[in-house]
């Protein structure tokens, strides 16, 4: 038994040092299989979401009257009805989502000089303390106003 159980863990140990030295290729056959099953997860849980909505759709009243051509057709005009209604609360949410996203980078970006010049002040308070860290932070030579001004358009952009 402890024989069996030697072979077994030299096996594990061998398997575990292959495993650490072809771990680049390893991690890149996973991230190939990765990037394969991603499309068919993704489809699945669309698939999964409309078909919820779908079946709310036909339980409608007027789809459930026999003989009338609404019956027949509500197969199709559910499965529209409901990309419809996915549809709209995306655009919903984009509406919504997309002026305050906005508004708070507005914010920030008015934010931001007032913030690098409290951080000037606390940092040139040190020069009574720490003389050498005001002369490194002088040496670096930085256009802090050129800074802000290229951070602030490019996060209104």
């Amino acid at each position: 038994m402890k024989k069996k159980r030697f072979i077994y863990f030299i096996i594990l140990l061998a398997l575990l040092i292959l495993c650490i030295k072809y771990s680049d290729s390893i991690l890149g056959f996973a991230g190939f299989l990765w990037s394969l099953v991603t499309p068919l997860i993704l489809g699945c849980v669309i698939a999964y979401i409309l078909n919820i909505l779908v079946t709310r759709i036909e339980s409608l009243p007027c789809f459930t009257r026999e003989g009338t051509l609404l019956r027949k057709v509500r197969r199709p005009v559910s499965i529209l009805g409901s990309l419809a209604v996915i549809l709209a609360i995306g655009v919903l949410v984009i509406l919504i989502v997309i002026p305050q996203l906005i508004q708070a980078i507005g914010v920030i970006a008015k934010e931001i000089p007032m913030v690098f010049s409290e951080i000037n002040v606390w940092l040139s308070s040190f020069d009574k303390d720490w003389p050498q860290l005001q002369k490194f932070l002088e040496s670096l030579n930085v256009n802090w106003p050129q800074i802000l001004q290229k951070a602030a358009s490019y996060l209104t952009n």
